[in-house]
């Protein structure tokens, strides 16, 4: 399984990643993982992306645990176009959070379980 974030922290704020570069916080560093430049929104960028994570996660492969996902991504995309919804699932595939067999969304990766956890870590930090 893939680090997650909390084992890239330096001290109380400052990230050193895989390629020995510093990040300031969590969310510069959770952002360059996902290849975000940090100007924008990113912080409501990498909220959405902990919700599409938490929707796929199906933590098991029963019909009801199925079923579930399905409610639950229909529910996140309730009012976004199709188009939007399939270009977050192509980029999840793209940074290998998610894999697939024979469409996308598929089911999350070890690397996108780590950055599920690691979003949830960032989102309780935020909030506090």
């Amino acid at each position: 399984m893939p680090y997650s974030f909390e084992h890239m922290r330096q001290d109380d704020s400052w990230f050193l990643d895989e390629d020995d570069i510093s990040h300031e916080n969590a969310e510069s560093y959770l952002g360059n993982q996902l290849s975000f430049c940090g100007c924008g929104r990113p912080e409501d960028a990498l909220l959405f992306m902990r919700d599409v994570l938490h929707a796929l996660d199906t933590k098991g492969g029963s019909r009801d645990e199925w079923e579930e996902r399905n409610k639950n991504l229909k529910e996140l995309w309730h009012s976004i176009p199709d188009g939007i919804m399939y270009l977050v699932y192509y980029f999840l595939d793209n940074k290998e959070l998610t894999t697939h067999g024979g469409s996308v969304p598929g089911w999350l990766t070890e690397k996108g379980l780590t950055m599920m956890h690691d979003l949830d870590v960032y989102k309780g930090e935020i909030d506090e």
